[in-house]
């Protein structure tokens, strides 16, 4: 039996963890709406969407079969849709969902969060897409990453449309 990392072991739970994540950060987004005490759980739910996605960009590619190996073509097209790109991906959506959290808290920072977040996703996303129209294993890898990353750029740059790039001048 080949080794295993121990995100390798972790991340067959990411989806159940997440799909936790995202019903209790909406638990807590519905209690703070309310007026209720619910921040301690947006803070905490978003904190481990962000953990989830962060660990996610480092789960290992699958190890090619004995036969594959020969086939599969090499270079730095390949490198970049089957490893450095789905990295980008998941780095930026974490820094991403940290931008929103920082935002729905009103933490100081949060405009530099979500501008890196959203357009780190962005770039990766295009670049990704472009890199992918020819690699099949590269486009099964970043389709799972893209349904994540547009949602999150695009709730990115609508919270930098709100409340501004720049903060306001006192």
């Amino acid at each position: 039996m080949a080794y295993q990392s121990p995100i390798s072991k972790l991340s067959k739970y990411f989806g159940k963890m997440e799909g936790i994540a995202l019903a209790a950060f909406a638990v807590g987004y519905l209690l703070k709406i309310l007026h209720y005490p619910g921040q301690q759980l947006i803070i905490i739910s978003l904190s481990a969407l962000a953990v989830i996605y962060f660990l996610g960009a480092y789960v290992p590619a699958q190890a090619p079969e004995d036969g594959d190996e020969q086939s599969q073509p090499k270079g730095f097209a390949v490198l970049l849709g089957e490893t450095i790109i789905p990295k980008l991906l998941g780095i930026g959506s974490a820094v991403a969902v940290i931008g929103i959290l920082f935002t729905i808290q009103h933490f100081n920072g949060f405009r530099e969060m979500l501008l890196i977040g959203s357009s780190t996703l962005g770039v990766s996303s295009i670049v990704g897409l472009l890199v992918s129209m020819n690699n099949e294993k590269a486009r099964a890898s970043l389709s799972n990453l893209l349904f994540r990353a547009v949602p999150l750029m695009l709730i990115g740059i609508y919270l930098l449309r709100i409340y501004g790039i720049s903060p306001p001048v006192n």
